[in-house]
């Protein structure tokens, strides 16, 4: 097993033990579910999933090529001079064609739905094994926002037995049956927002929800893939 390296970080006036981000163990013997070999240097891991699907940013221009499937028909094509009168005189007051090219239709708005935003949380590790003696353990986490179509906030689900001490001046951890820990500054295409939180000192595998985005701030929308388990390995524990 490698030892657990740590380092110290300043959170609020308070230093408090942080792992180093190569921190790595042997943890098939627990027997626990979740996570069998620990991951080495995680930040380096990607949870690039974009929330929105190759279809999402087709054309969707609905072009149909009618007549032109069979050039060679000219039956159809054949008009008399009546019908070319009829046609032209139609032509005149057709002005609903706008809406097809998005000049007199319905934009949709700048809702969620029409935001593109893909976003990675990067952390110290996926296994946390805890040092024995008194302190309190501390782990730091970025959401990394890799692309964003327009200005976003941005929040990321936490389990409940992880504390939130600080991050960015505008981090808010909120209370309820799921918690998360929400940035009320927007962000944008590359850029980061940072928090840490302590380690809770109990073995198990903890889930962090996935990473959720907003335009106005009060509907959210997942970003899928980012949602992962990180193991905790209590002090005194035998592996």
């Amino acid at each position: 097993m490698d030892e657990a390296t740590e380092d110290e970080v300043t959170v609020d006036g308070t230093t408090r033990r942080r792992f180093a981000r190569a921190t790595a163990v042997a943890v098939g013997a627990l027997g626990l579910p979740g996570l069998a070999t620990a991951d080495h240097d995680n930040r380096s891991e990607q949870g690039e999933h974009n929330g929105n699907d190759d279809g999402a940013h087709g054309n969707g221009n609905g072009r149909g090529r009618g007549d032109d499937d069979d050039p060679g028909n000219s039956g159809e094509h054949r008009r008399d001079d009546e019908n070319r009168d009829d046609r032209d005189e139609g032509d005149d007051g057709d002005d609903g064609d706008e809406d097809e090219d998005g000049n007199g239709g319905d934009d949709g708005g700048d809702g969620d739905e029409n935001a593109q935003v893909t976003a990675r949380r990067e952390k110290d590790s996926s296994v946390f094994v805890l040092p024995e003696g008194p302190g309190t353990d501390t782990a730091q986490f970025d959401l990394v926002v890799e692309q964003a179509s327009q200005s976003v906030f941005l929040r990321g689900q936490f389990p409940s037995d992880w504390t939130v001490e600080t991050g960015d001046p505008n981090t808010t951890d909120t209370e309820g049956d799921t918690r998360f820990v929400e940035f009320t500054n927007q962000v944008e295409a590359d850029e980061t927002r940072t928090y840490f939180a302590d380690v809770p000192d109990n073995t198990g595998v903890d889930e962090f929800g996935p990473i959720e985005y907003s335009v106005d701030g009060e509907t959210w929308t997942e970003i899928s893939g980012t949602t992962e388990e990180i193991l905790v390995v209590a002090s005194g524990t035998s592996v």
